[in-house]
Order: structure tokens, then sequence, then C-alpha cells
């Protein structure tokens, strides 16, 4: 989960292109960027700026009072690239 100025971003907690950590990343403006290969990803979309096929799944937050309640979002289908096999693909930065 991120604060990016107030507002609230939960994503995947794996980068899709080797499961590094993604709260080790770094964020400029709505921008995470992955700490190991420095694959970036959309904050507010999840889109895969690095590759397109890359996404992050965002799931909703809600604020309860005081809390902020996590929707999660099932997100199988989202981290495949459009073949489903990457193999042959190019997945370095």
């Amino acid at each position: 989960m991120f604060n990016l100025a107030g507002e609230f971003f939960a994503v995947d907690a794996a980068c899709p292109h080797m499961g590094a950590d993604l709260s080790n990343g770094s964020i400029s403006g709505n921008t995470l960027t992955c700490a190991w290969h420095h694959w970036q990803f959309h904050l507010r979309s999840g889109d895969g700026l690095t590759r397109d096929w890359a996404r992050l799944t965002v799931h909703r937050l809600m604020r309860e009072g005081d809390d902020l309640v996590l929707e999660i979002v099932d997100s199988t289908a989202s981290t495949e690239s459009p073949t489903g096999d990457l193999s042959g693909q190019d997945v370095t930065p």
C-alpha cells in the first residue's frame, strides 16, 4: 500500500518481472519503480510502463471512518502476457 499525497493505493506486492518486493521500490509522481531491475508501473492504473503486459493489480481502498478497508482483487488474469507464455519474449529491461 502506498500513500501518494494523501491518496492511498494498494497494488500487488511482487513485481511481475522477477518477483521483487515492490515495497522496496521508489515512487516519483504516479510511477512506482521496482528496486531490482527498475521496471516501472503507473500507481493509479497498474499499467506497466516498461513492458505493457507487465501489469499490477490495483486493489480498491475504501475509507470507513478512520480506517482504510482493502478489497482484494483476483490478479491471476492481469499478470499474464497476451499469449500467456513468456518463452521467446524479451523480458529484460
